[in-house]
């Protein structure tokens, strides 16, 4: 944290100065109260107006810098907390894919909400807030030193039992203050995960069930919070009763003073107000290290986020892709007892056009994740261009691919900004684009074409809509190597086959696609075909070769169409 207090060090330094004469000002009110009531009490009405105007001046400073100090502090709270927001979610997004979903996304919502507050409110302001308090509290008791000392040692004596308080109530403050981060998070994942899924919950009637799960994680919640305030409330009112103990103790003391005439009534005032420079600063200072305490633990967790990726093993870069990609006895398991890919072996080599097809489960979409780096505990290995990519950074890899799933995620921009992403927009590209994806009808029907921003979960464009901005997205970066995981599978058959058909003729790239959908024009456009079964292959070649073999492909096929070519 004391990056950022480094960092903008200057916007601290006049913060601090401002807190600084604040204070001093708010000390020296006493004074000014003491020299009002002397004058009012002597009778003494030249000096008295004469103070006026100076009392009058003197609060109008005092609230020009008070508002000073407020704006100082709003400005340092924005630029540091700012960068410590950016911090996290640089850390966040950089995370390897494994990493990334260890918390979810909600979690990540919680942290950069929920828990960034309390660091702004709980941790930075304490801290500067702390300074002004402890100066309020020094000046204070030299001004009392100078007016009676007895009545400052009596304040002081009483003053100092508040200091017990932090260490009586600090680590159950933590500790309570963490469950409701946790909990608070808990909530904010089942929020999004219903909400996410509302279509299904009113297609399966389960409003009543979601109803249910989420009112008792509200409750957790809630009841979590309601201990933590309560603790709170504990703490807040021993502090605010050795506080007013402190003030009438104060008024005790220096009334025995005026009344034996060793203090003015003027003093007596100043005494009265510069108690509360200490009652107040105290137990400012004690919830304020308090609170400190209680945060620290969810500053401690978002440093680490911070800090988790600077620790990275150095890879190399990627050169572009030249000649070819092998996997060389690979396999693969989510989970330890069951293999996705079994000692996986093949070379796919550039501009050529392959097909993977298999059942479900198969292994086919584990072998794109592997190749652009989400996972990288797999055994035996994966070269481009005879370079393991686990000896590579996952970045420049897909700087020279483009992945099409068929659960496109789009932004909630633009259908150009989601076509051209960090792209620069190239107009007679952009054009080509939209007409071999099948984007021109849905954009010149949309009053805004291409500047038609796209909804939250992208709920004004139809599921074909958004798989063609998907696949348009991929051409336009034209990179080396497109690969496409079910790319067709929410376009009716005729623009699947049409898009499919102009681009595998077209492109000049390397393309690996898996599909269920097994037409023959299609098929037949392909290199080899790659067969799948149990994360093995089980044949490959042409379609024509496999076709002749009868063997695994040729039951696929038939089983798809033999109603309609009449295969047997």
């Amino acid at each position: 944290m004391y990056k950022y207090f480094l960092k903008y060090r200057y916007s601290l330094l006049i913060t601090v100065l401002l807190r600084l004469i604040s204070s001093g000002m708010q000390v020296y009110i006493a004074i000014v109260l003491q020299k009002l009531v002397d004058y009012i009490t002597t009778q003494d009405m030249t000096g008295f107006f004469t103070y006026i105007l100076f009392t009058s001046f003197y609060f109008l400073s005092f609230g020009i810098i008070e508002y000073l100090k407020n704006v100082a502090k709003a400005y340092f709270l924005k630029k540091s907390m700012a960068e410590y927001k950016n911090d996290i979610f640089n850390s966040l997004i950089s995370r390897d894919y494994n990493s990334f979903n260890e918390a979810g996304t909600a979690g990540y919502i919680s942290y950069l909400t929920n828990d960034v507050n309390i660091i702004e409110n709980q941790y930075i302001s304490s801290y500067i807030e702390l300074i002004g308090d402890i100066t309020i509290f020094i000046l204070t008791i030299a001004v009392l030193l100078y007016i009676n000392p007895w009545v400052t040692i009596s304040l002081l004596i009483s003053g100092l039992l508040l200091f017990l308080v932090p260490y009586l109530f600090s680590k159950p403050l933590q500790k309570l203050q963490n469950i409701v981060s946790d909990n608070f998070s808990s909530y904010t994942k089942i929020l999004k995960d219903q909400l996410d899924g509302y279509s299904t919950i009113h297609s399966y009637n389960m409003e009543d069930k979601t109803k249910k799960e989420v009112k008792n994680v509200n409750m957790t919640l809630e009841l979590s919070r309601l201990k933590f305030l309560k603790f709170q409330a504990i703490f807040s009112g021993i502090s605010t009763t050795l506080g007013i103990s402190t003030l009438v103790i104060s008024i005790i003391i220096s009334g025995y003073f005026v009344i034996i005439g060793t203090l003015s009534a003027g003093s007596l005032i100043a005494v009265i107000q510069l108690s509360n420079g200490i009652t107040y600063p105290l137990q400012a200072i004690v919830q304020r290290i308090t609170l400190i305490k209680s945060s620290k633990i969810i500053n401690e967790k978002l440093l680490k986020i911070i800090t988790q990726n600077n620790y990275k093993i150095e890879r190399k870069k990627a050169d572009y892709f030249h000649n070819v990609i092998e996997f060389k006895n690979v396999s693969f398991s989510y989970l330890e007892k069951e293999k996705i890919l079994n000692n996986f072996s093949f070379q796919f080599y550039k501009n050529k056009k392959y097909l993977i097809v298999g059942k479900s489960g198969s292994g086919k979409s584990t072998l794109f994740r592997l190749l652009i780096g989400y996972y990288n505990n797999y055994t035996g290995d994966i070269y481009i261009d005879n370079k393991s990519i686990k000896a590579i950074d996952t970045k420049s890899i897909c700087n020279d691919i483009s992945l099409v799933q068929q659960n496109i995620y789009l932004f909630n921009k633009s259908i150009k900004d989601n076509i051209t992403l960090n792209k620069a927009f190239d107009e007679t590209l952009f054009n080509s684009i939209i007409n071999k994806s099948g984007l021109l009808d849905v954009i010149t029907s949309l009053p805004m074409g291409i500047d038609t921003i796209i909804e939250e979960d992208a709920k004004n464009i139809s599921g074909g809509q958004k798989q063609r901005i998907g696949i348009a997205r991929a051409l336009y970066h034209e990179k080396n190597i497109l690969l496409l995981d079910e790319w067709t599978a929410a376009l009716d058959i005729d623009s699947s086959l049409n898009i499919e058909q102009d681009i595998l003729l077209n492109i000049d790239a390397t393309v690996i696609s898996i599909t269920h959908k097994l037409n023959q024009n299609i098929l037949s456009i392909y290199d080899e075909i790659i067969v799948i079964d149990k994360g093995r292959i089980i044949e490959h070649g042409s379609f024509k070769s496999l076709l002749v073999k009868r063997g695994y492909l040729y039951d696929l096929f038939r089983k798809d169409n033999e109603n309609t070519l009449g295969i047997s």
